[in-house]
């Protein structure tokens, strides 16, 4: 440190001190270096960024989640699963994707309204995060749109969780809930890229929604 203040005059950087109480408290420590009766002497000055740091993480927290359900939106979801997928890989299981959307949820809107419709995403948020494990994704991709990607699962078996999520999520806000989805796909890490799968699911679930507008 004593290089870079003798070649800029002030440096600045992150630490950890003990308080008083024992914690340890993240600090930003300010040095510069000045002359006291000809003598060179290193003034430093520290300030506490226990707060900021909540505030960086609050914002990364906001960039990665959904804020209306907590879920991961779709920036998440693209930094979240090439590691269930190095994960998946490592264990030799394949993963399953599914993309779905509420249906009749448009109409939903114009009648009951947008603090309705906001209280059914939330609900279905909940069904399907409690439906799925920790280490499965459950994200919200815009709308009325929402993406499960699970690992160790049939494709069956997750699309009866998520049935069984919608029956929840009505319970819990008194109407019946229902959500279309394309055909589950499956693919086996290693042998194709996680935004293949995604690509794969993303198409099956504009069929699924073609085949709806036509029937």
């Amino acid at each position: 440190m004593m290089r870079v203040l003798l070649r800029e005059g002030t440096v600045r950087y992150e630490s950890v001190r003990r308080a008083r109480d024992g914690e340890l408290v993240p600090v930003e420590i300010a040095s510069s270096l000045t002359e006291v009766e000809g003598e060179p002497v290193v003034l430093s000055i520290s300030r506490d960024i226990r707060e900021r740091q909540r505030e960086v993480r609050r914002l990364e927290e906001l960039t990665l989640h959904d804020e209306l359900t907590g879920l991961f939106n779709r920036r998440g979801l693209d930094v979240m699963l090439p590691q269930q997928a190095k994960r998946a890989k490592r264990s030799g299981r394949p993963v399953v994707v599914m993309y779905g959307d509420i249906d009749e949820f448009k109409r939903l809107n114009d009648t009951h309204g947008h603090e309705r419709g906001d209280a059914v995403l939330v609900a279905v948020a909940r069904a399907l995060r409690a439906a799925f494990r920790e280490t499965d994704l459950v994200a919200r991709l815009g709308g009325d749109e929402f993406c499960v990607v699970a690992e160790d699962i049939s494709a069956a078996h997750l699309a009866q969780r998520v049935d069984d999520a919608m029956d929840a999520a009505g319970r819990e806000v008194g109407i019946t809930v229902r959500m279309s989805h394309g055909e589950v796909v499956s693919g086996w890490p290693g042998l194709e890229e996680p935004a293949e799968l995604l690509g794969r699911a993303d198409a099956r679930m504009y069929q699924a929604k073609q085949a709806r507008r036509r029937s």
